[in-house]
């Protein structure tokens, strides 16, 4: 039996009913689906109910859009870039129920939840600004013009339910484009309390529109709507390339940030208490739902038997629980089915051969049995042939592989289908310097944790860890519109100085 809980003051109420947000209005189908919203760390407390859309639904959202582009195009920069910091102010002035709510619906700390709330902000200002220094930039008496595509989709991922959206959803309004948002079916609420906000701030009808709902229905019917110009993905491996083989005879414009085992390789020469600290940090926030967290820690063998036990150390003394206990340093999974995946994936493990050094369960406290709670965990010895050397287990797991030599680290690092996010520790340039060059991997990181990003830099996977365009930094503008040279004034056209 579900409790509702108290949410912050204006925000939805969690025993009314959220529906979807299309052509400036609240709307719910004609027969819904009507889905509670628990709190991962205690399945009991309700946080809310919405009402998934349904294929109707979906189009109306993407006709709303088509619709309102032409107007929404035609407002001037200044004047779009007015509005979207206007709204930026708002959820600024909610940071704290915005971080609350996170925490309520996803399970991250609200330390967590508030560093999420303040890097979403970052980066949506700095994506606004970039896209109104760049959308048009003068080169002589000639310009580089970045025109608007039209309906784009944006579908984002329940382990960061508010940056993923702004950091999409912010260039692609700037830039003149109308927007249809799916959110994780997990995570709703925070998208649900964006779009309040939104409502508020008194964008014309269409410009941007909430779709909730689940992906095989909605997100079918979206995604397969010959209005939508581009489709921004951020989510599993699977889905990513699933719809870029639906997507690729279309001649749709894609981007998909996916999954990665990401990789941190300890040469002999680093400080291991740093690296240490860099491994776990990076490898159980978040649960260890972090796309750029570090999955894997590879070892030069001389130091292995002496840096697991700093690893074992720093993991004994985290505290998880219910993330809005100050004291508590990791929530729990998203859900049942999450846990499930990641016990399923730790006993594989030890079937192969790997060390359990710590963890591999669910916790013991009786005060944890209601939440989807899961011990931090270590796995030593793992081999590259084991699935948990080759497969992201997203959650509190972290592997640790020996290697011969940094040779053999690179060889490791490489040997997986995944490419996103990497580092080194070592006290040598040189050999820092031949792991960038040839590590298969879209952010390289030397002495710094896999999850560290900065704005201004792009956001992308190689092998299947991306598809399509790169995202975020410069691709902030350049994914969501199309480039026009232009020369000359219109009454000077007919007079070309020069020719090619």
């Amino acid at each position: 039996m579900s409790r509702n809980i108290a949410l912050p003051s204006g925000f939805p109420d969690p025993a009314g009913l959220s529906g979807s947000y299309i052509a400036g209005k609240w709307q719910v189908a004609a027969d819904p689906q009507i889905i509670e919203v628990h709190n991962p760390a205690d399945a009991a407390e309700r946080v809310g109910r919405v009402a998934f859309a349904d294929v109707r639904l979906a189009e109306a959202a993407v006709e709303a859009a088509r619709a309102a582009w032409p107007q929404w195009r035609a407002v001037p920069l200044q004047d779009r870039k007015h509005r979207l910091a206007a709204l930026l102010r708002r959820i600024e002035a909610e940071k704290e129920s915005f971080a609350r709510l996170i925490t309520l619906e996803n399970g991250k700390t609200l330390r967590e939840a508030a560093a999420e709330v303040d890097a979403s902000l970052a980066e949506a200002r700095f994506q606004m600004d970039f896209v109104a220094e760049h959308l048009v930039k003068k080169q002589g008496g000639y310009e580089t013009r970045h025109e608007p595509l039209g309906v784009v989709l944006l579908i984002t991922p329940w382990n960061f339910p508010l940056a993923t959206v702004l950091r999409k959803m912010i260039p692609a309004l700037a830039a003149g484009n109308t927007v249809v948002l799916k959110p994780s079916e997990l995570t709703p609420l925070t998208a649900v309390a964006l779009f309040h906000l939104m409502d508020a701030s008194g964008l014309p009808p269409g410009v941007a529109n909430l779709v909730l709902g689940e992906g095989p229905v909605v997100g079918k019917a979206l995604v397969q709507h010959l209005d939508v110009r581009a489709i921004s993905f951020t989510g599993s491996t699977v889905t990513g390339l699933q719809l870029a083989r639906l997507l690729d005879a279309r001649g749709v414009r894609f981007q998909a940030e996916m999954g990665g085992a990401n990789t941190l390789v300890v040469l002999a020469d680093a400080d291991l208490e740093a690296t240490a600290d860099a491994a776990v940090s990076a490898g159980f926030a978040c649960c260890g739902q972090w796309c750029t967290g570090t999955g894997r820690v590879i070892v030069e063998q001389e130091k292995y038997a002496e840096f697991l036990p700093k690893l074992l150390t720093r993991l004994k003394k985290m505290v998880i629980g219910d993330g809005r206990d100050a004291r508590v340093n990791m929530g729990p999974l998203i859900s049942a089915q999450q846990r499930n995946k990641i016990e399923q994936a730790v006993q594989r493990a030890l079937a192969e051969g790997a060390r359990l050094l710590c963890g591999g369960r669910r916790p013991a406290d009786p005060a944890l049995q209601k939440g989807y709670f899961y011990e931090p965990t270590l796995l030593a010895d793992v081999t590259a042939e084991m699935e948990a050397a080759q497969e992201e287990i997203f959650g509190p797991v972290l592997v640790a592989m020996p290697a011969r030599d940094p040779d053999e680290a690179l060889a490791l690092a490489n040997g997986t289908r995944y490419g996103l996010a990497f580092s080194v520790y070592t006290r040598d340039a040189e050999k820092a310097g031949k792991f960038l060059r040839e590590v298969e991997a879209g952010l390289c990181h030397v002495n710094l944790p896999t999850g560290f990003r900065d704005p201004a830099l792009p956001l992308l996977g190689w092998k299947d860890s991306g598809r399509g365009w790169p995202e975020a930094g410069k691709y902030g503008l350049e994914f969501f519109t199309r480039t026009k040279a232009v020369y000359g004034e219109p009454a000077t056209c007919s007079k070309p100085e020069r020719s090619q």
